[in-house]
């Protein structure tokens, strides 16, 4: 009974030895996880092996048939990076860890990760990634107007508690602008504050770049709920428009301020040559008018006046 045994045991390891070296000899077969990775769009990817390798042993990570050209990153070494994709040994917990960054729909699909000469694996696994809104809702206002330069809130109308995933997002968030699970977050001009069982959130110094879809959403169990709008920005009154307006009023004013004194300037000439005039003639009323009647040089003399004696003297 115990040698029907041992020989049980050694037709298993057998089998797992030969599935082993055939699958380390083409890569395209191994261990397959049970459940697939089921991740969100815009997430990134990160997952430990077990390994046990040797030094200089090949690493790698394909995809599908893991073909020459399916192969995304490999290395002999430690580490390696192509793009999005990473893998790195771990000799501490003989693990290879292999990172995807920021998930697309074109990520999903099966993968294999390998070390040749490992006593392990390789293993393949799949990764499904699911769109970011599971439900999309309207707000009350789809489109929501603002002014260059200013800021504007929009109020998320999805029912949220304090330690729900709260985020913000560009159209089909292909970009989160801030993703958070605290009440206040702020991420460059991006801040969201929750209250009141649902959550506000803010674009400060807008520009005209800033116009377009966006969607602010809330995690729940795995199920995110998005609420979509549009903003749109229109010029407003700019730094420098607000300079010239000031200096044409500057201007302005002092034209109208020379122009003012100028005109007093004249007015106080005119009355300044009337008062010249006006003391003129009292000159010449304190002198005697110039008659021009000439008066006889010698006067007539009444013969009574003459004085007899005269002739008397004169005859003798």
């Amino acid at each position: 009974m115990i040698f029907f045994f041992q020989m049980k045991m050694n037709i298993h390891h057998f089998l797992f030895f030969c599935f082993s070296s055939a699958a380390l000899f083409d890569g395209s077969a191994g261990l397959d996880q049970s459940q697939p990775f089921i991740k969100m769009k815009g997430e990134d990817f990160r997952n430990p092996f077990a390994f046990q390798a040797p030094t200089g042993s090949r690493m790698y990570l394909c995809r599908n048939d893991c073909k020459k050209e399916d192969i995304v990153v490999e290395t002999n070494g430690n580490r390696a990076m192509s793009g999005r994709y990473t893998i790195r040994y771990d000799r501490v917990e003989n693990k290879v860890v292999v990172v995807i960054l920021e998930l697309t729909q074109s990520d999903a699909g099966w993968y294999t990760v390998g070390v040749n000469g490992s006593s392990l694996g390789p293993y393949r696994f799949e990764i499904k990634v699911k769109e970011i809104c599971d439900r999309v809702i309207f707000g009350e206002s789809r489109v929501h107007s603002a002014t260059e330069g200013g800021n504007i809130t929009i109020t998320c109308h999805l029912f949220s508690q304090q330690l729900n995933r709260k985020f913000f997002c560009t159209e089909e968030c292909n970009t989160f602008l801030i993703d958070t699970n605290d009440v206040e977050a702020m991420s460059d001009r991006y801040i969201i504050v929750y209250g009141s069982n649902m959550f506000k959130v803010t674009i400060t110094q807008l520009t005209k770049s800033d116009s377009g879809w966006y969607q602010c959403g809330v995690g729940r169990l795995g199920v995110n709920e998005c609420q979509k709008f549009e903003i749109t920005v229109t010029g407003g009154v700019g730094l420098r428009p607000v300079v010239y307006s000031i200096v044409v009023i500057v201007l302005l004013v002092v034209c109208v301020l020379l122009l003012y004194k100028r005109k007093t300037r004249n007015v106080d000439y005119v009355n300044t040559r009337g008062t010249e005039r006006n003391m003129e003639i009292p000159i010449y009323d304190d002198c005697s008018a110039v008659s021009t009647h000439e008066e006889p040089v010698y006067q007539e003399l009444d013969p009574c006046s003459i004085d007899r004696s005269v002739y008397n003297s004169l005859e003798k």
